[in-house]
Parts: structure tokens; sequence; C-alpha cells
């Protein structure tokens, strides 16, 4: 599904403008010019400027024609409902077997029959889920210390 640059600028703006007027109820730290709301009011107007730069592109792009919906041509395909069916099946895998299975096998195993479904060798998509996946994994658990799930690797993840 493909949604107007306009419409989705406006609702990044709404998000900003929630996110700053939650922020704006945090209270102050005593002696400090900054306190737990600087960081959410940072991203907030991040938010509200985004969404602007987004609607105003939209605006030069398409004028004040109504805001649309519209639908790509890859619904009518096999392979496009296919990655689409595969992407919620993944989702919902990583949601329900993530901590049993374990990150790493799921990502493999989701990014190959990603890859497959594109259309990419077998070989060349065995590498790239493989390398992608290390690179996750390097990246969260190693370098960033977010703790990823193991599952069935508990005894032999390095």
């Amino acid at each position: 599904m493909q949604i107007d640059d306009r419409l989705v600028g406006v609702l990044i703006c709404v998000l900003g403008i929630a996110v700053l007027w939650n922020s704006a109820g945090f209270p102050a730290v005593a002696g400090q010019f900054y306190g737990p709301a600087m960081f959410p009011t940072i991203i907030g107007w991040g938010f509200v400027a985004g969404g602007l730069s987004l609607l105003g592109s939209g605006l030069r792009k398409a004028g004040l024609d109504g805001f649309a919906i519209g639908f790509p041509d890859w619904r009518k395909s096999p392979r496009g409902l296919a990655g689409a069916a595969l992407l919620l099946a993944s989702i919902l895998a990583f949601i329900f077997l993530g901590d049993r299975v374990g990150f790493q096998i799921l990502a493999f195993v989701t990014l190959l029959l990603m890859y497959l479904t594109a259309g990419r060798s077998i070989l060349r998509s065995l590498v790239t889920a493989l390398l992608v996946t290390l690179a996750f994994d390097l990246l969260f658990s190693k370098l960033l210390r977010v703790p990823l799930p193991t599952g069935w690797l508990t005894n032999y993840y390095w």
C-alpha cells in the first residue's frame, strides 16, 4: 500500500505534537538546565520538522489534490502477495517463537525465504542471509549490548 506523503507528513506531525505535549509534563530537575524531558522534546521537535518537510515535499509534488492511499501493482502478482504474506508470517514468528527458537535462526530463515521469494539465486540468498544475520547479531548483542534470545543455540552461542 502506498500512502501519500502529505498524509504521512500530517500523521508524523501529530505524533511529534503528542510527544511534545506528553514530555511537557515531565518534572524538572532542580539546579539543572536539562531533565527527563530533554530527549523526548528533541525527538518531538524532530518529528514535527520531519513531518512538515514531508508534507511540504508532498504539496510541491501533488499540490492540494486529495490525500490518496493507493495500492501498488505488486498486489496482483503472486510473488508480491507471497512477499507480503511472508513478511506478516515472519513478524508473527518473531513474536510467538522468538524466545524459543532464537533470533539467529529466525532471522536467517526469514531472510533466506525473503531473498528466495524476491527471485534471487539459492547460493546468493544463503550467503546474504548468513552475512546479514551475523551482522545484526554482532551489532545488537556485541556492540549495542542488546540481549537477543538465543533459543535453540543457547548451549552453542559464542
